[in-house]
């Protein structure tokens, strides 16, 4: 596998990366039905490309200790979406007011120049199993008009950009009724500004965002 990009979780003293790696093709997910008749014909071009020798190049996030360089945890991202951002960050969660580390991970899924390229914002937990032993949660996903480029927190939410735009989110907390009882987290938009171009890098100091296109 190739690592792409990563971050330190100091909470457990974990690293947090994306990697790519070949694996088998798979098929993409069934397109809406609602683009145009030459976007849902690039979108099936994409999909089959790499069918013919069966491959294809997968990304997936992964959760390591350092101290053994271990796999503890792993979360395959859908085929064709590339990983792009993953930063380690503090959210405020604004239906207790607590602090909640995450690990918050930027996508991109691209299906060639005449299909709109979308991406995702996935939030993972960071928390220890029965054995002690360490392992990620899947809290919360949510798809963008756009790759997200890039993902940080600023004054306790979370600031991504996506495209030439960057967001302002607010995650929230909701328990489920369930055996384990689960919380679960949802992100809604606060504010947002569009710049002029594709926004490629993003930075906070203190409560000043940097922004480079």
């Amino acid at each position: 596998s190739v690592p792409l990009d990563c971050t330190y979780y100091p909470e457990a003293k974990l690293v947090a990366l994306i990697v790519s790696l070949p694996s088998p093709h798979a098929p993409f997910l069934p397109e809406d039905g609602q683009s145009e008749p030459h976007a849902a014909y690039s979108y099936s071009l994409a999909g089959i490309e790499g069918a013919k020798d069966n491959h294809l190049d997968r990304h997936e996030v992964r959760i390591i200790s350092p101290s053994t360089w271990t796999v503890l945890w792993s979360f395959p991202l859908l085929p064709g979406e590339k990983g792009i951002s993953i930063q380690a960050l503090h959210l405020k969660d604004y239906e207790s007011g607590a602090t909640v580390p995450m690990i918050a991970v930027g996508t991109s899924f691209a299906a060639g120049e005449d299909y709109p390229c979308s991406g995702r914002v996935i939030l993972i937990e960071v928390t220890k199993q029965e054995n002690n032993a360490w392992a990620g949660r899947m809290t919360y996903a949510r798809e963008f008009k756009g790759p997200v480029t890039n993902v940080t927190a600023v004054e306790g939410y979370l600031l991504l950009s996506t495209g030439n735009r960057i967001e302002t989110c607010m995650l929230k907390s909701k328990r489920v009724e369930v055996a384990d009882a689960n919380i679960l987290f949802t992100l809604q938009r606060s504010a947002f500004y569009e710049g002029p171009s594709l926004i490629t890098s993003l930075n906070v100091v203190k409560n000043f965002i940097l922004l480079g296109d």
